[in-house]
């Protein structure tokens, strides 16, 4: 009777044990097919709110107008006369001793600096805008990259005859690069050579 108990008892236990074993692998692979449902809600609220709504996609293209116009605007903001390499070639022939007269527009291209009775013209030329060729002139805006191209192109054509029709009227030239004013000590050493010389330099 009582090994009869016994083995009754030993079977109960096994089939308990059995049955939990099965609940503790089961567990985990319900378990982790909550968290992929999980992940696969948050991505998909994720990429919902990701996705632009038409509204969004009206203000990015009115913030890229914008964009365009504040480029036109500093385009048209910028002079040709009195810009800070000027003034700073300036300063450094009035340490030189020398002086002159400024934008004669009598003369073809009406040239930055003067020295009339020298009969000598000085350029001042941003490296980008007259198409240097140094690093920054070579660079061209990504935007209308074209229209640049051609303007810089006719800028340079333009350049070139006007100095061309000053040395035809006995006038010696010189034309100074943004660029060059890095280097204070030989641009300085440029401007008097120059001066006291008879040649034209460009």
């Amino acid at each position: 009777m009582r090994n009869q108990r016994s083995k009754e008892r030993l079977a109960d236990d096994t089939l308990r044990t059995s049955l939990k074993t099965r609940e503790l692998r089961a567990g985990p692979t319900e378990l982790q097919r909550t968290k992929v449902k999980k992940k696969l809600a948050i991505k998909n609220v994720t990429a919902a709110k990701d996705k632009p709504t038409s509204r969004e996609r009206s203000t990015r293209r009115s913030r890229a107008a914008a964009t365009k116009e504040q480029r036109s605007a500093i385009m048209r903001a910028v002079t040709s006369e009195n810009t800070t390499p000027e003034v700073t070639v300036r300063k450094l022939l009035h340490s030189l001793g020398y002086r002159y007269r400024l934008h004669v527009r009598g003369l073809p291209g009406t040239p930055d600096i003067v020295f009339a009775p020298r009969r000598k013209a000085v350029f001042i030329n941003g490296c980008f805008w007259h198409g240097h060729d140094c690093a920054r002139g070579a660079r061209v805006p990504k935007s209308n990259a074209d229209y640049w191209i051609a303007k810089i192109a006719r800028n340079r054509a333009r350049d070139g005859k006007t100095r061309q029709r000053l040395k035809s009227a006995g006038w010696a030239v010189l034309v100074v690069w943004e660029c060059e004013l890095r280097d204070k000590t030989r641009l300085t050493k440029r401007l008097s050579r120059f001066l006291s010389g008879s040649q034209s330099q460009s």
